[in-house]
C-alpha cells in the first residue's frame, strides 16, 4: 500500500519519516427521522414530502452553525449522512398553511448528541437526547 512517498508491504515496518500522528477520520453517523401530517397532532394521516429539515451544530461557545439542509422524501423521511461527533439540533422549517404540533414529545427541534463511537461505527441515529423519535407533525390550517 502506498502512503505518500512510502510503500508499505504487509509484514514490514514503516520506517523513516516524517510521519503524521493524525486522528483517524471515520465516515460518520446517519441521523434519520420523519415528517407527517396529523390532523389532531396524535395520529398520522400522511407523510409530508418536500419539507426542509436543517441540521445545526452547537459549538463549544454556545453558538450554532448550520451544517446541512435536506428535504423530506415522498415517505416523509429525512436523512443526514456522515455526521461527525458533536452536539446538534434537528430543526423543521415551517411552511405557510400549516401549524406545528408541539404536544409532548413532539417538538419543532430535537437535540441530538453523536458520540465518537457512533460516528466511528457509522451508526444510524433515530432518536434525540431524551430518547424521543425524530418525528415532526403538522396540521393543515
Amino acid at each position: 500500500m502506498v502512503f505518500g512517498d512510502f510503500l508499505v508491504v504487509k509484514g514490514e515496518s514503516l520506517t523513516g519519516g516524517p510521519f503524521c500522528n493524525c486522528p483517524i477520520v471515520y465516515g460518520g453517523a446517519t441521523i434519520t427521522g420523519y415528517k407527517f401530517q396529523s390532523d389532531n397532532c396524535i395520529d398520522i394521516v400522511d407523510p409530508l414530502g418536500g419539507w426542509e429539515i436543517q441540521l445545526w451544530k452547537i459549538n463549544l461557545d454556545g453558538s450554532e452553525t448550520e451544517v446541512a439542509t435536506t428535504l423530506t422524501d415522498a415517505n416523509g423521511q429525512f436523512t443526514f449522512e456522515n455526521v461527525a461527533a458533536g452536539i446538534y439540533k434537528v430543526v423543521e422549517v415551517q411552511q405557510g398553511g400549516w401549524v406545528a404540533c408541539t404536544n409532548s414529545p413532539l417538538r419543532t427541534e430535537y437535540l441530538v448528541i453523536v458520540n465518537e463511537g457512533q460516528a466511528g461505527a457509522g451508526d444510524s441515529i433515530t432518536s434525540d437526547f431524551y430518547g424521543d423519535a425524530l418525528q415532526f407533525f403538522n396540521s393543515a390550517v
